[in-house]
């Protein structure tokens, strides 16, 4: 049996025009039935010719009659067709002309009466069920229309937005949720993990309005830049708008990248972490002359800083990767291609890789012109004070700014550059041509671990950090990567970090008070100048300010011995009376919960106070208007959005605010009135609105009571039913929410001024409460360097008093507040050790500030550097002996010392150092084409063009990328040139010709790691520092702690005994050649020295027997002859 249900194809209003009628069918019928002769079922035999052509006319004429019954029908139905197509013009111009107003059911009506009682049966049931679809009205022109324009309204709007901002994601606000098309829609997808589907023409995907910022953040981190286009104006408005019908007007409001997102909930109690307490935007400028001169400058959107830097590049670009290092910066802005030389871009290559920072270049054509001309037209409105302050700045900073400032513009942050205060240069302030600030390049920067660590290490700055605050890790982190080189600053700290560590009190009153629910105020206070602060965190930051203030004024802080601590107390005004004005007409508990509507206290506007400025002091005073006050607060701002530079007066007025909410109030009252209109009309005396899905004001009628419902009038419009309920609203409600719509929405718009308003009140006194944070940050990482320094093993670094520094107390800067310092007092005979011009770093029980933490017990060390007796340390020692920990344990204790931080050690005793410079691991670069040993070679030619008498050099196993020939004369040129400079150097080797070179030499000490010999080819590794030169590297060793097969080590062992017989028989043969050529030579002097004094005693002699022969004479003949002759044989054998 057959279930296969049967496909009704429903018909159309047009196919009831092409069907004919059932009486039509029927005449049709009958009219074309003909009566067929009866078919003869005997067959004929085809043979004869006749019947062939009898049979052949039959069939043309049969052919022909029916062409002929064929052009007849077509005639007909044309006829049909015209007489039906002229009826249904005429109906759709009666229906479609005068009468557009009409329902569409009502055309529909009437258009049935002209079909048969079947088909209107038919065609009402279709109407019954399609009410909220248009009639077909045969083909109408709607359907050629919708073919044209191929994209809905809102996906046109979308590609003009696409056109106009290219190179950003666009999140498209649509009522409750955000909407992404197109290839939008494909990259967000994937990163947000979420569906992507067809919708209309073009790839959709949504999320909800109040995810927006959650998933912003996780796109930009991908390295994308996002436009947010919100709508403009809310659905209440656009109903009373001009645009009714149109499309709700839309604009693109934020932009944001991975160095400008802001939008994050700094209301949380959760401590950044110490790589996200930083988002640095940098520009990098070279001169267009010559290449040489760079220009780096760093903004800090989320703290307002900006960072600058000018010098002439090296070999390797130290300098500029040192700076970009300690940034980390998260994006770059950088002139078009080819402007920056190919060093340049290498660097930036590496870092950004490095960083995963994103990469944005200028599209201008006119770089330098157009943004000169930008920046200067901007500082023609700004006040003197930055005028001269930018004025003194080098040109590649000023384009370097220019550039940042026309960048920032999209994203409404260009005012950081209008205040003074927020300019610093990267850590070098120069003060009588001497460093302030202890200088390190940038393979320290990287080797010793100061602020990055590889995964599951810590970092110096980590195992620093103690602070309570954000703004406290932020100060530290800055400390930690510049730290100081001045003497009197140095005392100041240490002095600073006593006072803490034996004021218990104070201590404990610090930690009262930076608490890690403290909110990040710094950012806080950016976001106010932005003008993008929430209610919440501005009521943080001002309850946090009022703690923070309380904490100078206490007597604990007033009462210390630290004139560090001291001169943060003096230069911290009182702004507790500015930050309860401000306060004043907030309704704090709902501020907390970021509800607008209740923002603002309208209530207390019977008092109102005036700021002014001129007092210094946030002091309220009521205006004097015969005893009246008014309700509004005036302060003097610039127009922020139009960019405006003349100064606008801008106040705070509740007046618009109280007039909408009389407005709602009496809809309100209206609405109750109505209420009690229905309760009598219906006859529910318990009748009350309800509000279900967000609808509010719903009259609900239960089911049961049908009675009701027969009251109910026929203009009421039903919204839901239920299984108990339904749910109606007349026709006064629907027009009153309206207004109460309209009138709400104003009501936000005004909320959202006045709020503006308020924040810009408030950025009246950036600068000082900038300096509060910035006292209450060195404050916080003061209290953790005392931390630090009060573990056991701990002691205070001793510092010899450079005899140059006459009076270096005065004018001394703090440190990076450039604030003037009361220390001209400091007692000289606290912490002075001695006058001296000799550098010296001696450490005794030294060890690794890091890895003591992990490794236990960590072996400690001594060393002893004099630059007039011991400035080089010659280091060697088996494999894995911890020569590089060695080198990095005393580059971070002098470090710490520098910090003004207590040291690992047991004793220490240190000159002040102006930098500390490191040459330590091997790997190429690829981008620029350097091999190993080439990068080794830069690193070390900037450390010699660089280094001075006061420096600290770090050089582990120069020349491992070349031939051990090459590398000994290499390593033993640079080493003489350290101890002709008399910087104090440790130098670790593994060439042993090198050790025997120089291990004679006085200012040379040679060290090596000590160990115990078990076997031939197996050591223990002690990690001591012991005098001395190491007979070998052990390296054999190093592989059997590796796992390498025995094979492999049984056949090294035999390939380095060969070796070394091999090296010892050259080594003897070679002593002993030298040994027989010292014997000859010394022969050779004997022989000399034998001849002469022959030479010499024959010449006395010959004289005395020339005296001798002249007296002699021949006496008595023969006889007389011979006595002559023995005397000569005497002579001659004396002679002899």
């Amino acid at each position: 049996m057959n279930n296969k249900k049967k496909k009704f194809n429903q018909p159309s209003i047009t196919s009831f025009f092409s069907q004919p009628t059932k009486k039509a069918r029927n005449n049709n019928s009958v009219t074309t039935k003909t009566k067929q002769p009866p078919q003869n079922k005997c067959k004929r035999a085809p043979n004869s010719k006749n019947t062939r052509k009898r049979k052949m006319n039959e069939i043309t004429s049969s052919q022909e009659l029916k062409q002929k019954q064929k052009q007849n029908e077509k005639e007909k139905n044309k006829k049909n067709k015209q007489k039906i197509s002229t009826t249904s013009k005429k109906l759709i111009e009666k229906f479609t002309g005068s009468n557009q107003e009409e329902s569409q059911t009502r055309r529909k009506e009437l258009l049935l009466k002209t079909f048969t009682p079947k088909k209107q049966k038919l065609l009402r049931k279709r109407i019954l069920a399609e009410k909220s679809r248009t009639p077909l009205l045969l083909q109408s022109t709607k359907k050629t229309s919708r073919s044209k324009s191929k994209y809905t309204k809102l996906e046109m709007q979308y590609l003009e937005f696409r056109d106009k901002y290219p190179g950003m994601i666009l999140f498209v606000q649509s009522g409750y949720r955000f909407l992404l098309f197109d290839q939008d829609a494909v990259v967000v997808s994937k990163i947000l993990n979420i569906q992507a589907y067809k919708s209309n023409n073009l790839l959709n995907c949504c999320f909800p309005v109040q995810r927006i910022y959650v998933h912003i953040q996780r796109v930009i981190e991908q390295g994308y830049k996002v436009g947010v286009i919100k709508q403009v104006e809310s659905a209440a408005e656009h109903e009373f708008s001009d645009n009714k019908g149109k499309l709700i007007k839309r604009d693109l409001t934020e932009v944001y990248t991975k160095a400008t997102f802001d939008q994050q909930d700094l209301a949380n109690t959760a401590q950044p972490n110490s790589q996200q307490i930083n988002s640095y935007l940098t520009c990098i400028v070279e001169n267009e002359m010559n290449n040489k001169e760079v220009s780096i400058v760093s903004v800090d959107t989320r703290t307002v800083e900006v960072l600058y830097d000018h010098f002439v590049k090296d070999l390797s670009l130290s300098k500029l990767e040192k700076n970009l290092t300690l940034t980390q910066p998260k994006e770059f802005f950088l002139p078009s291609k080819g402007a920056l030389s190919k060093e340049t871009e290498g660097v930036i290559k590496i870092v950004s890789s490095r960083y995963q920072s994103r990469i944005e270049r200028s599209k201008n054509k006119l770089e330098s012109a157009f943004y000169e001309k930008q920046f200067n037209t901007f500082l023609q409105s700004q006040p003197e004070k930055l005028k001269k302050h930018i004025s003194t700045l080098p040109n590649g900073v000023k384009l370097a700014i220019a550039y940042l400032y026309v960048y920032l513009i999209q994203f409404n942050l260009e005012s950081v550059f209008k205040t003074p205060g927020n300019y610093c240069s990267f850590g070098e302030k120069q003060k009588s041509n001497k460093l302030d600030y202890l200088f390190l390049n940038s393979s320290a920067a990287l080797n010793l671990n100061l602020v990055d660590a590889p995964t599951n290490y810590s970092s110096l700055f980590d195992i620093l950090n103690h602070t309570k605050s954000s703004f406290g890790m932020r100060k530290l982190r800055n400390w930690v990567c510049s730290p100081l080189s001045n003497y009197y600053l140095i005392q100041l700290r240490l002095n600073a970090v006593d006072e803490l560590i034996g004021n218990k009190p104070l201590t404990k009153k610090i930690e009262q008070t930076f608490h890690p629910k403290l909110p990040d105020l710094d950012r806080i206070l950016a976001k106010i100048k932005f003008e993008r602060c929430s209610s919440k965190e501005f009521v943080l930051m001002c309850n946090a300010l009022k703690k923070i203030i309380k904490l100078f004024l206490c007597n604990e802080l007033k009462n210390n011995n630290s004139k560090l601590i001291s001169s943060y107390i003096n230069t911290t005004e009182n702004l507790l009376p500015f930050i309860e004005f401000c306060l004043r007409p907030i309704n704090v508990s709902f501020a907390l919960k970021n509800e607008k509507q209740n923002l603002f206290d309208l209530n207390t506007t019977s008092e109102s106070y005036n700021f002014s400025d001129d007092e210094g002091e946030g002091k309220e005073e009521n205006r004097k208007n015969g005893g009246k006050t008014s309700d509004e607060m005036e302060i003097e701002s610039n127009d922020h959005n139009n960019g405006k530079k003349d100064q606008a007066k801008s106040k705070l007025n509740f007046s618009k605010l109280l007039n909408f909410k009389k407005k709602v109030k009496k809809i309100k009252n209206d609405l109750e009135n109505h209420l009690t209109f229905v309760r009598k009309k219906l006859g529910i005396s318990n009748l009350e609105y309800v509000t279900v899905s967000e609808i509010p004001y719903l009259i609900q009628i239960p089911n049961n009571k049908k009675a009701i419902f027969r009251k109910i009038p026929k203009n009421w419009v039903q919204i839901s039913k239920i299984k108990n309920f339904t749910r109606y609203h007349s026709p006064t409600i629907i027009e009153k929410i309206k207004y109460l719509n309209l009138y709400n929405s104003k009501f936000i718009d005004e909320v959202n001024n006045q709020w503006i308003i308020l924040q810009r009140i408030f950025s009246k006194k950036f600068e000082k409460i900038k300096e509060i944070i910035q006292n209450c940050a060195e404050i916080d990482s003061l209290y953790s360097l005392a931390k630090f320094s009060s573990q056991p093993g701990f002691m205070k670094p001793e510092f010899v008093k450079p005899v140059e520094e006459e009076n270096g107390n005065e004018n001394v800067n703090k440190n990076e507040n450039k604030k003037e310092k009361e220390n001209k007092n400091i007692n000289k005979d606290e912490d002075e050790v001695g006058e001296s011009v000799e550098q010296i770093l001696e450490i005794t029980g030294g060890r690794h500030p890091i890895l003591e933490t992990t490794i236990s017990p960590f072996i400690p060390n001594d060393v002893l550097l004099s630059s007039k007796e011991r400035s080089v340390l010659l280091l060697s020692g088996p494999n894995m002996s911890g020569k590089s920990t060695l080198s990095r344990t005393i580059a971070l204790i002098v470090l710490l010392a520098h910090l003004g931080c207590y040291c690992p050690v047991d004793r220490i005793k240190l000159s002040v150092f102006d930098a500390i410079y490191t040459r330590m691991g091997a790997s190429d670069d690829i981008v620029h084409g350097r091999s190993t040993f080439m990068r080794e070679l830069e690193e070390t030619s900037v450390i010699i063009s660089q280094a001075t008498p006061k420096s600290l050099i770090l050089i582990d196993e120069l020349g491992r990328g070349t031939s051990s020939v090459d590398a000994t004369a290499i390593s033993s040129s640079v080493l003489e040139y350290f101890l002709e400079n008399k910087s104090l150097t440790i130098f670790s080797t593994h060439l042993y010709s090198l050790i025997e070179q120089f291990k004679n030499i006085k200012q040379v000490l040679p060290s090596y790691m000590s160990f115990t010999k078990i076997e031939k080819d197996n050591i223990i590794l002690l990690y001591k520092l012991v005098a001395g030169i190491c007979p070998s590297s052990f390296g054999i060793n190093v592989a059997r702690m590796c796992g390498v097969g025995k094979n492999i080590i049984e056949r090294a062992s035999q390939i380095s005994n060969e070796f070394e017989s091999d090296r010892m028989i050259k080594f003897n043969h070679n002593t002993q050649k030298n040994v027989n050529e010292n014997e000859k030579i010394i022969n050779e002097k004997k022989t000399l020295t034998e001849r002469e004094e022959r030479n010499q005693l024959f010449q006395e002699k010959f004289t005395n027997f020339e005296k001798i022969f002249k007296n002699l004479h021949y006496e008595n003949g023969i006889q007389g002859l011979l006595q002559w002759y023995g005397k000569m044989l005497e002579i001659i054998t004396k002679i002899k």
